[in-house]
């Protein structure tokens, strides 16, 4: 599903606020998982200067129109950023790779100190995994998922288990996506 990028650059917004490393130029890796176009790794490029700013995505065709984009992004969006926002870019690593991000790159998932996934299209065992997943993340990190939450209902984790992660703030059926409003969960790892 595609997201409004409006509720995307709010959340950077707020974590920008009051979250440390998010306010530090050229620091933090931001990973989606199921990045389809790259809209939202576009849209973090723009809103910090991150070490790396990488998308995965499974479906191949969409992960070469994202690669495709990229030219056109450096070319023309990023030239309209102010020289000293330009020079922080200078050095980030903006990719894309095809991939699941369960087989293959659990490594440069678990580099994230802000993950994002739209859950919307997972089963629950999907949601579950994605869940064990974050145990792995460094403490602080920030995770991003909308439609399911990453506790109780949709995981078999026990209440010991779920205290790895701290819901910093919830946004029910207030998510605009082009298929309609879902719901959004932001998560600290402790």
């Amino acid at each position: 599903s595609e997201v409004n990028p409006a509720f995307f650059m709010s959340v950077l917004a707020k974590l920008r606020r009051i979250h440390g490393h998010l306010r530090l130029p050229n620091k933090g890796v931001f990973v989606e998982c199921g990045s389809g176009l790259g809209k939202n790794v576009y849209i973090a490029a723009l809103m910090h200067s991150w070490q790396r700013c990488v998308g995965i995505e499974k479906i191949a065709a969409l992960n070469r129109r994202a690669q495709s984009l990229r030219e056109r992004f450096n070319s023309t969006t990023m030239t309209k950023l102010p020289q000293s926002e330009r020079d922080l870019r200078q050095e980030m690593g903006l990719a894309f790779i095809n991939n699941d991000f369960f087989d293959g790159v659990q490594d440069l998932v678990l580099e994230a100190t802000l993950l994002y996934a739209d859950l919307t299209c997972f089963t629950p065992n999907q949601v579950n995994k994605f869940f064990f997943l974050t145990k792995d993340l460094v403490p602080g990190a920030v995770i991003v998922v909308l439609t399911r939450p990453l506790l109780s209902d949709y995981t078999t984790a026990s209440s010991e288990n779920e205290q790895h992660l701290f819901l910093l703030w919830s946004q029910d059926n207030d998510v605009l996506t082009s298929w309609g409003r879902t719901s959004a969960y932001i998560y600290e790892r402790r």
